[in-house]
């Protein structure tokens, strides 16, 4: 209706105008609480929960003792901490996905999925077990993360090609991504990881192993005696002779193994879905509550590295951040020990490693992962002093390679020392006995 056409337009103009006040008073560096709760109060007057919440987030990170805006801010907590359902909004996902696609909603997400309802479902809950992770972490770190005013989105596809289909609109460097979260959309898009051709190829293999040697049961060992002299072929052309007891041993052991590779087959493409799943609802998440500014460059080693974070597994499950990931570990670790290790200079001051989409992207995001889980451990305090000083930016302006590593040293000293203590530290890290 005109009146609804009305009102999107004059929030359109109140949220321009809060970001062009919110960034008049960082311009000159960390504005004055009490005009950061002012900038909040407008808010909420003008039908604005979201900037309201960031507004009372900005005041509170710069003064946690201030009163009026940790009660405003429990306040909303309290209103949104149960979201209403949204029919409209989950017809308007739907269509926008299309034919094939049904949606459910949790208590914190819209899921449009082409996928199995099982599949969506266990989705969904690996996503609440993530977003209630994600909140504590960071409460415990003094960010006052905003609370959502709606579901975030997460759109599943059935395969990979369909994925891959969809996502090309975006530009040519996602086509090759296993999943993304849309900044422009604000939206998460992944797939369904046992749909991966490789995994039906592998597992045809093995099933084509299993038969064989059912066969060789049937025509060969079923009448043979124990102390019978057999001659055993294998797949490369080899010969041995073996007695009836003996070959009986061999298959049951080869039996075995089939179901051992069977069994890491399964573990590696669920692996792929519970990691992929946290990856990009960590992205998600981080802009979503402000931990990551939508109105500031974010450097994409810290993006990256905070997803990579949250998204280690232990033996295939999901236990929460801080996880070793096991192969990143021996690839950093592989690459320390011959000299080849990303440069950290490389790493902070640009993006452009994480465009390639070849080899040096696979480097620089295992980099990214090393140098957050490091300074994560062994510098805790001031990186996230550092994470929180660029969640509070707003600047249309770029941001350059002198100003990103002058950003980082002013947290960690120079960039010299900063890497060898990071190299040191992961060449000394145990491989911890799980599996990822």
């Amino acid at each position: 209706s005109r009146a609804d056409w009305r009102r999107r337009g004059a929030r359109a103009i109140y949220r321009s105008l809060f970001l062009q006040h919110l960034a008049g008073l960082t311009a000159a560096g960390d504005p004055e609480p009490e005009a950061c709760l002012a900038l909040a109060r407008w808010a909420e007057d003008k039908g604005l929960p979201g900037l309201y919440g960031l507004a009372l987030r900005w005041t509170l990170m710069l003064d946690g003792e201030q009163a009026e805006a940790r009660r405003r801010l429990e306040q909303l907590r309290t209103q949104l901490a149960r979201l209403p359902s949204r029919p409209a909004l989950n017809r308007q996902l739907r269509d926008d996905m299309g034919d094939g696609f049904r949606v459910l909603e949790t208590d914190h997400f819209r899921i449009a999925y082409e996928t199995s309802t099982a599949f969506a479902r266990s989705t969904g809950r690996l996503l609440e077990r993530v977003h209630d992770a994600f909140l504590r972490f960071f409460r415990a770190r003094f960010f006052e993360p905003v609370p959502a005013t709606d579901r975030l989105e997460v759109v599943l596809f059935a395969t990979r090609s369909a994925y891959r289909r969809f996502v090309a609109q975006f530009g040519p460097a996602f086509r090759n991504t296993a999943g993304i979260y849309s900044s422009k959309h604000h939206r998460s898009y992944f797939y369904d990881a046992t749909s991966d051709p490789r995994r039906a190829r592998a597992k045809q293999r093995i099933a084509d192993a299993r038969a064989e040697l059912e066969r060789l049961e049937d025509d060969v060992l079923a009448d043979a005696h124990p102390e019978d002299r057999l001659r055993l072929e294998s797949s490369d052309g080899t010969t041995r002779q073996v007695s009836g007891r003996e070959a009986r041993a061999l298959v049951a052991r080869q039996k075995r193994q089939l179901r051992r590779r069977a069994s890491r087959v399964e573990r590696r493409f669920d692996r792929l879905n519970v990691a992929r799943a946290a990856h990009e609802i960590t992205h998600h998440l981080a802009y979503a509550v402000g931990v990551h500014s939508r109105h500031h460059a974010n450097p994409r080693w810290l993006v990256e590295g905070l997803a990579m974070y949250f998204e280690a597994t232990v033996s295939g499950r999901w236990v929460g951040p801080g996880r070793i990931d096991v192969h990143r570990l021996k690839r950093v670790q592989r690459r320390s020990r011959g000299g080849t290790w990303f440069k950290v200079a490389r790493l902070v001051s640009t993006d452009a490693p994480f465009m390639d989409g070849g080899e040096i992207t696979a480097e620089a995001y295992d980099a990214a992962w090393g140098l957050f889980f490091y300074l994560a451990r062994e510098r805790h305090d001031r990186l996230f002093d550092y994470l929180a000083n660029l969640s509070l930016r707003v600047s249309s302006a770029p941001y350059g390679p002198a100003e990103r590593r002058r950003d980082l040293e002013r947290y960690f000293g120079p960039l010299r020392p900063l890497e060898r203590a990071w190299l040191d530290y992961l060449e000394r890290l145990p491989l911890p006995q799980h599996r990822g």
